[in-house]
C-alpha cells in the first residue's frame, strides 16, 4: 500500500513539475483581411542580414532581421530599412525556440505585416509567421507564398483521428 501511495505521489509531483515548466505559444489564426487591418505597416522587402542577440527589452535570446524596403503597401513613416525582432535564437549557450516564430534568410524577399515600432525601434511580425509571406522567384515571374508550409502546420497543430489537419488556414 505504501509503495502504491509513493508511486501516485511521484506521478503527481512529476505532472505538476512538468506543467509548471511547460510554456506554449498561442496565436489566433488571422486571414489576410485581419492581418491587413491590424498591421501598423505592410512592406515588400528583401532580407539583408540576420543576427542573434539577447533582446534588450525581454532579456531573452532573440533574432533580429534587417530588411531593405522596396515598397510600402500600408503605413507611414516606414524607413527604407526595417529591423524586425523575432523571439527565439541561440546566444552564448542559451537558446530559446518559439513555435510559430517566422524565420528569414539573407537575400530572400518577403511581404511583411509589421507591428508598430518597439521602444528600441525594431518591429515585430503580426501574428508570428502568419504575417510573413516569402517571395519566390520563378522562371515565369515572382510568386508570393505563405511562409507556413503544410508540413509546419501539421507539426504545430497535430492531426485529427481521420488523418486530416486539425485546423484549416486560408490559402
Amino acid at each position: 500500500m505504501a509503495s502504491l501511495t509513493r508511486a501516485w505521489l511521484g506521478a503527481l509531483l512529476f505532472t505538476v513539475a512538468g506543467a509548471a515548466a511547460a510554456r506554449a505559444t498561442s496565436v489566433a489564426p488571422m486571414d489576410l483581411r485581419a492581418l491587413s487591418q491590424r498591421a501598423d505597416a505592410v512592406v515588400v522587402a528583401r532580407c539583408t542580414g540576420v543576427s542573434t542577440a539577447v533582446d534588450a527589452l525581454t532579456h531573452r535570446p532573440g533574432t533580429f532581421a534587417t530588411f531593405a524596403v522596396d515598397e510600402v503597401v500600408k503605413g507611414s513613416g516606414v524607413a527604407s530599412e526595417v529591423r524586425v525582432a523575432i523571439p527565439g535564437g541561440a546566444v552564448r549557450g542559451r537558446s530559446l525556440t518559439v513555435a510559430g516564430a517566422p524565420s528569414f534568410a539573407e537575400g530572400r524577399g518577403a511581404v511583411l505585416f509589421l507591428t508598430a515600432p518597439r521602444a528600441d525601434g525594431a518591429r515585430g511580425v503580426m501574428g508570428f509567421d502568419q504575417g510573413s509571406y516569402e517571395i519566390e522567384n520563378r522562371t515565369s515571374g515572382p510568386a508570393v507564398r505563405a511562409a507556413r508550409t503544410e508540413e509546419r502546420r501539421r507539426r504545430r497543430w497535430g492531426r485529427r483521428r481521420g488523418g486530416g489537419p486539425a485546423r484549416r488556414f486560408p490559402r
